[in-house]
């Protein structure tokens, strides 16, 4: 037992080290083994608040539409909402159909899915001529869609890395923190009755 003790004491710095290694090893395995198990189990969430808060756009607009002045551009805006929506339900649809047999095509449709919704969440109305609060609206809670999609999309890497590849990603918000800040916008007050009264009858999430 001394014996034992003497040895473990000696050589106390190379079991430091072996110890170091061993868990940094299992922090890469965590970081590449385990993002594609993780990836496919939040999505269903992400991707469907993502698509809760383009409904909330939609539920503020359509607040709007008695105000015959702005017809024309809410009307390209609501356009563009049902175009996100449909390519997020396509995502969706993409991601349960991986889940039940995974293969490289899928995964390859599923991350050029979610880049061409990136894009089209980016779209900029400022040249439609509606006022700055209703755009900061429809931007605030596009942005927040945008960040969460681009998020998620940073584990696409981390599925097709090899052992010892060096992978990073952006980790989305939780349900808890996406709703809170979708709410964030939807409470603000504008000082635009019509605004502030449209944001009223939104639902929150």
């Amino acid at each position: 037992m001394k014996s034992i003790t003497l040895f473990t004491a000696r050589h106390r710095r190379g079991f430091f080290v072996l110890s170091a290694i061993f868990a940094l090893l299992t922090v890469c395995l965590m970081a590449t083994g385990c993002a594609a198990p993780t990836w496919l189990t939040d999505a269903g969430t992400i991707i469907s608040l993502v698509g809760t808060s383009f409904a909330s756009i939609a539920s503020f607009i359509a607040g709007l539409t008695g105000n015959t002045a702005l017809a024309a551009a809410l009307a390209v805006v609501s356009e563009w909402i049902a175009k996100v929506q449909t390519e997020i339900q396509d995502i969706e649809n993409l991601v349960d159909q991986y889940n039940e047999a995974p293969n490289p095509t899928l995964l390859a449709d599923i991350e050029a899915a979610c880049a061409d919704v990136q894009t089209n969440i980016k779209q900029d109305f400022s040249n439609l001529g509606l006022p700055a609060v209703i755009l900061n609206v429809i931007a605030g809670i596009a942005g927040l869609a945008l960040e969460q999609l681009e998020a998620w999309s940073s584990l696409f890497p981390a599925l097709a890395a090899k052992p010892g590849d060096k992978v990073s990603f952006v980790t989305p918000m939780n349900k808890k923190q996406f709703k809170a800040a979708v709410n964030a916008i939807l409470d603000t007050t504008t000082g635009d009755v019509e605004v502030d009264a449209a944001l009223a009858k939104v639902k929150r999430l």
